[in-house]
């Protein structure tokens, strides 16, 4: 596949993107790498590129995906694998010899958070992938894979503080690209893919981070209303982090200002407000979003 020599970033992103499907189609449906695949195209926050061709690898597996986000029922049976029975004990722990396998533990404290209510085993793997990556992040010697002992370590302490199934991908892609690594071909060109991604969306963002200001400052509540919030960033922050998709700018833009009114809204009766504010702030809002 012949590099493109025009078209700038998103000519490249352009490029880079038919050339991870390319390897995407590659990756052997049911193994390990698929797996290893989409999990990397999440956590890198560009899978939505890619949800027919992730869905179709996943839906090879026949045990749980870690990864969908939609454990089974027979997860109970695959975490119980790891387990062994102790001599002093009448059930069951989980194995000390998973201690060996950093990675594997944090899959496993990452997939620990996807229980749901009865499911006593994820809670048990949590605890006892919690203390024990809680021990080992300051503890790590040089590993097989390239990766130094201390950002091995910082890896672990992300995860602790950041689960995957609980933290906002688009945010955590960016450390996730300095630890991204792995002997697969497909490596390189998604990192690659994952920076230009990041770049497009950050240029995306600014656009609309213009277009609020512009309309904010064109509304001049910020000059009728002194006391009123004048925060148009923190505004944005919630409609970006859950509208993540760069093809929903207009909706992000548009949530914004809602969100925006609230909180006048909100320091306007409750903080303060004299009646002709009010009646000024009244005629302000009919007046903006009238039909």
């Amino acid at each position: 596949m012949a590099m493109p020599v025009q078209g700038g970033s998103e000519g490249l992103h352009e490029w880079r993107l038919e050339e991870a499907r390319h390897l995407i189609e590659k990756a052997g449906k049911g193994s390990l790498e698929s797996l290893v695949m989409v999990d990397a195209l999440q956590r890198l926050g560009i899978a939505y590129h890619f949800e027919e061709e992730t869905q179709i690898l996943l839906q090879e597996q026949l045990h749980i995906s870690t990864f969908d986000g939609h454990p089974s029922r027979s997860s109970n049976n695959i975490f119980q694998s790891f387990m062994i029975k102790e001599d002093n004990y009448s059930g069951y722990v989980f194995d000390l010899k998973l201690c060996k396998d950093i990675f594997g533990l944090t899959s496993l404290y990452e997939a620990s958070h996807l229980g749901v209510q009865a499911e006593d085993i994820l809670d048990e793997a949590a605890d006892f992938t919690r203390r024990a990556l809680s021990l080992s992040a300051d503890k790590f010697l040089y590993v097989g894979n390239g990766m130094s002992s201390q950002v091995l370590g910082e890896l672990v302490r992300k995860t602790l503080s950041n689960p995957f199934h609980k933290s906002m991908p688009r945010f955590n892609s960016m450390s996730f690209q300095y630890y991204f690594t792995g002997p697969y071909e497909w490596t390189r060109t998604i990192g690659e893919l994952a920076i230009l991604d990041s770049n497009l969306v950050q240029s995306i963002n600014q656009t609309e981070i213009r277009q609020i200001s512009k309309w904010w400052t064109d509304l001049g509540l910020a000059k009728e209303l002194k006391f009123a919030g004048d925060q148009p960033m923190k505004w944005y922050m919630w409609p970006m982090a859950i509208l993540s998709d760069p093809s929903l700018s207009q909706e992000r833009v548009d949530l914004t200002k809602a969100i925006a009114m609230i909180y006048i809204i909100d320091d306007v009766f409750d903080v303060y407000g004299s009646p002709n504010e009010l009646i000024l702030f009244a005629q302000t809002i009919n007046r903006k979003f009238e039909p």
